[in-house]
């Protein structure tokens, strides 16, 4: 029985000792390099106490300034990594023959359409699509078609996004008569685009 009971208080207090070993020979491996700065500088902020009380505050606060450290570097490191990726990736992508000036057209119409600023997609419309029964969201990218219609009629160029992507659509000339101006904004639009028409704003009555 003794032997038994001796065996089982091994097998709780082993692992608690191991493991409260490890990490005091870690924090002493970790602070040792920093004690002695950081010890005078807690003393020269006219910190008092215990020599063992100074060495304990000094650990606390070095393993704080290191796991914050790590944190910045690993961030920055991030950053700088996934960046360079993407900047590698985007390179290898217009290198590659045929599939670069796909690229290339898909990459200049999401900048185009994703950019607040350019004229060419500020205006948001309904237009009849695919059907004169259906009605899609657009933007218009010309106002007007330089060469002679059919029918004489003014022409819009309007582009029609996909869902859930809005960087593939289709390029579709409409008469002005057709088109349904909507009183929404292209980051709005984009929105409501991409998330399958389920982020919707109810102050845009036109839709």
């Amino acid at each position: 029985m003794m032997k038994k009971n001796f065996t089982a208080g091994l097998a709780i207090l082993l692992p608690i000792v191991i493991t409260y070993w490890l990490v005091m020979f870690l924090v002493r491996l970790l602070t040792t390099p920093f004690l002695g700065v950081t010890t005078n500088f807690l003393q020269s902020m006219g910190y008092s106490g215990s020599h063992e009380t100074i060495t304990w505050v000094s650990q606390a606060l070095i393993l704080i300034v290191l796991f914050a450290v790590i944190l910045l570097i690993g961030l920055i490191g991030r950053l700088f990594l996934v960046e360079a990726l993407l900047d590698f990736g985007d390179k290898f992508v217009h290198r590659i023959p045929l599939v670069n000036k796909l690229y290339k057209a898909i990459q200049d119409v999401v900048h185009s359409v994703f950019h607040e600023d350019n004229p060419s997609f500020s205006k948001v419309v309904l237009v009849p699509y695919p059907h004169t029964d259906a009605y899609a969201l657009g933007f218009i990218t010309r106002e007007s078609m330089l060469e002679p219609t059919f029918d004489e009629k003014e022409m819009i160029s309007v582009f029609v996004p996909g869902t859930p992507n809005p960087s593939m659509g289709f390029m579709i000339s409409y008469k002005k008569s057709d088109l349904i101006p909507l009183d929404m904004d292209t980051s709005k639009a984009i929105k409501f685009i991409v998330s399958c028409g389920v982020i919707f704003n109810p102050k845009d009555k036109n839709v």
